[in-house]
């Protein structure tokens, strides 16, 4: 028994959009699971284009895991762009796909970024060029005093120690901080995009 399949018996429509990494086909898929309609990555991460390439795979033949109402998909539409987008786009179809009822409804969505690969749109990456061009030392310790000063954590809060595979900013070379500052700008650009996507989300229901 799960959530969705109980809320599908209480006379809801249920709807997901984005990853399930809890099974697939007819026993273990969203919709053997509750789920109305739903669109889904169901593996642990995949490109955020239409190439559906998985992020490891031993072959380029081996294809992303998507899955749409219980079908495995050989390939996707070519209306699907970037994932965080698509992703919008599949639950506003399903969402508005009958406006003639009232009855509740529960809506799962789950995007993927900023899972690994480090991808966003070209013009999302731009935006965030030259922010973290002093290095993720200095951002650290500039976010940790922010947190301080709007009360969400205690004035005597330290910085956790490195990680094991962490190097102290000031020992990178030149290109291993052009890397550095490219991977930020693009996680960044990967976060943003999940705002302007949810906020199209948010628009639609608002207008419903």
């Amino acid at each position: 028994v799960t959530v969705s399949s109980l809320l599908r018996d209480a006379g809801y429509r249920t709807f997901l959009s984005g990853k399930w990494h809890l099974g697939s086909g007819d026993k273990f898929g969203p919709i053997a699971r509750g789920f109305d309609r739903a669109f889904t990555l169901v593996s642990g991460g995949a490109s955020h284009y239409a190439d559906m390439r998985p992020s490891y795979a031993p072959s380029p033949e081996i294809k992303a895991n998507y899955w749409e109402d219980g079908v495995k998909l050989s390939e996707l539409p070519d209306t699907f762009v970037y994932s965080s987008e698509y992703y919008v786009d599949r639950m506003i179809d399903y969402l508005g796909a009958d406006d003639s009822t009232d009855d509740p409804f529960f809506a799962y969505l789950s995007f993927t970024a900023p899972h690994w690969p480090l991808q966003a749109p070209d013009e999302a990456i731009a935006r965030q060029q030259g922010k973290f061009d002093a290095g993720y030392d200095i951002h650290a310790t500039q976010r940790l005093a922010r947190m301080k000063e709007l009360g969400l954590i205690p004035e005597e809060a330290e910085r956790s120690g490195r990680s094991p595979k962490e190097t102290a900013w000031e020992e990178l070379n030149g290109e291993q901080r052009k890397t550095e500052i490219r991977a930020m700008e693009v996680y960044a650009a990967m976060v943003a995009e999940v705002d302007v996507h949810m906020g199209r989300l948010l628009n639609f229901l608002q207008t419903k």
